[in-house]
């Protein structure tokens, strides 16, 4: 890579960093990008504003996963009816994110059960809250399964108040 700086070019050698090594890095600068752009909220406009505007942001995330899996789920082949198979792909985004999920079939039913979420660490270190960070999942929950609309849901357990959070999920007849 070659920089002009202050008229002079410099080449600037390339690190070599391992992969999972990078990708935490890239979560943790994410994350520090966020959480600064919630400390200039709050402070231009108030927490409850910045909360507001946090749930807004989980709609958005939604919208923008629901287009991602529409293509994704349609390219790997993935049936509309296969349960098992669109919660191990739809959990395995997750993984991005730094998230891990348990999911099982339990007769005609499918649940995902969160085990790591670094966004609700994120909200409540950041003062938005366990709760916001519900309501803002659940947007994004309402959203990105509009993508799979075979497949019905609902939320069984919520980390403010269950420790972990869980949704049940099943196929509309």
């Amino acid at each position: 890579m070659t920089n002009d700086v202050m008229g002079k070019r410099r080449d600037i050698p390339s690190v070599i960093i391992p992969s999972d090594l990078l990708a935490q890095r890239r979560l943790q600068v994410l994350h520090s990008y966020f959480q600064w752009w919630t400390e200039i909220l709050a402070a231009e406009y108030g927490i409850e504003k910045a909360k507001e505007l946090a749930i807004k942001w989980g709609r958005q995330k939604g919208i923008h996963t629901a287009r991602l899996y529409k293509t994704y789920l349609k390219k790997k082949g993935v049936a509309p009816d296969d349960l098992y198979s669109l919660l191990l792909e739809t959990g395995r985004s997750g993984d991005i994110l730094g998230e891990r999920y348990k999911v099982w079939i339990d007769g005609d039913r499918g649940f995902a059960q969160t085990l790591v979420c670094p966004t609700e660490k994120m909200f409540a270190q950041l003062g938005l809250g366990v709760e916001c960070c519900v309501k803002q999942c659940d947007a994004f929950m309402e959203e990105t399964w509009k993508a799979i609309p075979s497949v019905a849901y609902k939320r069984t357990k919520r980390i403010d108040k269950d420790q972990s959070c869980e949704w049940e999920f099943w196929v509309v007849k």
